[in-house]
Protein backbone atom coordinates (compact mmCIF):
# COMPACT_ATOMS: atom_id res chain seq x y z
CA UNK A 1 0.00 0.00 0.00
CA UNK A 2 2.97 2.35 1.17
CA UNK A 3 4.68 1.75 -2.21
CA UNK A 4 1.62 2.45 -4.16
CA UNK A 5 1.15 5.72 -2.69
CA UNK A 6 4.59 6.77 -3.03
CA UNK A 7 4.66 5.88 -6.98
CA UNK A 8 1.58 7.71 -7.17
CA UNK A 9 3.57 10.44 -5.24
CA UNK A 10 6.42 10.33 -8.10
CA UNK A 11 3.62 10.71 -11.14
CA UNK A 12 2.63 13.86 -9.42
CA UNK A 13 5.65 15.05 -8.75
CA UNK A 14 8.00 13.80 -10.84
CA UNK A 15 11.08 16.21 -9.76
CA UNK A 16 10.41 15.18 -6.10
CA UNK A 17 10.45 18.57 -5.04
CA UNK A 18 8.07 19.23 -2.11
CA UNK A 19 4.75 21.26 -2.70
CA UNK A 20 5.82 23.27 1.01
CA UNK A 21 9.80 24.01 0.40
CA UNK A 22 10.59 27.47 -0.97
CA UNK A 23 12.06 25.83 -4.29
CA UNK A 24 9.00 24.18 -5.17
CA UNK A 25 6.90 27.26 -4.97
CA UNK A 26 9.06 28.97 -7.02
CA UNK A 27 9.34 26.64 -9.53
CA UNK A 28 4.90 26.17 -9.34
CA UNK A 29 5.20 30.01 -9.97
CA UNK A 30 7.42 30.52 -13.10
CA UNK A 31 5.44 28.02 -14.43
CA UNK A 32 1.72 29.20 -13.65
CA UNK A 33 3.37 32.66 -14.77
CA UNK A 34 5.35 32.11 -17.89
CA UNK A 35 2.57 29.57 -19.28
CA UNK A 36 0.52 32.66 -21.14
CA UNK A 37 1.47 34.58 -24.49
CA UNK A 38 2.76 37.79 -23.27
CA UNK A 39 1.74 41.07 -26.12
CA UNK A 40 1.81 44.62 -25.59
CA UNK A 41 -1.14 46.34 -26.33
CA UNK A 42 -0.59 49.50 -28.37
CA UNK A 43 -1.42 52.42 -25.96
CA UNK A 44 -3.01 56.27 -27.73
CA UNK A 45 -1.66 59.36 -27.06
CA UNK A 46 -4.49 62.42 -26.38
CA UNK A 47 -5.06 62.53 -30.24
CA UNK A 48 -5.57 58.78 -30.73
CA UNK A 49 -3.00 57.85 -32.44
CA UNK A 50 -1.26 54.15 -31.51
CA UNK A 51 2.41 53.97 -29.72
CA UNK A 52 4.01 50.99 -29.96
CA UNK A 53 7.15 52.19 -28.63
CA UNK A 54 8.12 51.42 -25.33
CA UNK A 55 9.48 54.43 -23.97
CA UNK A 56 6.70 56.74 -25.60
CA UNK A 57 4.21 54.42 -23.77
CA UNK A 58 5.78 54.72 -20.30
CA UNK A 59 6.31 58.80 -21.08
CA UNK A 60 2.13 58.37 -21.97
CA UNK A 61 1.39 56.69 -18.73
CA UNK A 62 3.23 59.46 -16.96
CA UNK A 63 1.28 61.89 -18.85
CA UNK A 64 -1.83 59.81 -18.01
CA UNK A 65 -1.58 59.79 -14.21
CA UNK A 66 -0.33 63.19 -14.05
CA UNK A 67 -3.63 64.39 -15.46
CA UNK A 68 -5.49 62.19 -13.18
CA UNK A 69 -3.57 62.94 -9.97
CA UNK A 70 -3.27 66.92 -11.12
CA UNK A 71 -7.07 67.28 -10.23
CA UNK A 72 -8.69 68.65 -6.84
CA UNK A 73 -11.64 67.27 -5.85
CA UNK A 74 -13.63 68.89 -3.77
CA UNK A 75 -16.45 66.71 -0.56
CA UNK A 76 -19.17 68.91 0.83
CA UNK A 77 -18.69 69.18 4.89
CA UNK A 78 -22.17 67.82 5.13
CA UNK A 79 -20.79 64.47 3.49
CA UNK A 80 -17.85 64.31 5.33
CA UNK A 81 -20.31 64.83 8.43
CA UNK A 82 -22.13 62.10 7.89
CA UNK A 83 -19.57 59.66 7.78
CA UNK A 84 -19.79 57.34 10.33
CA UNK A 85 -17.06 57.63 12.75
CA UNK A 86 -15.39 54.70 14.34
CA UNK A 87 -14.33 55.13 18.14
CA UNK A 88 -11.10 56.06 18.96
Amino acid sequence: MRERLLEQARQLNPTGIGHRTRQGHVQRHQKSCWSFHRTNAPLKSNSGEKITDRAKQLDRWVEHYSELYSNEDTVCLNTLNSIERLPT
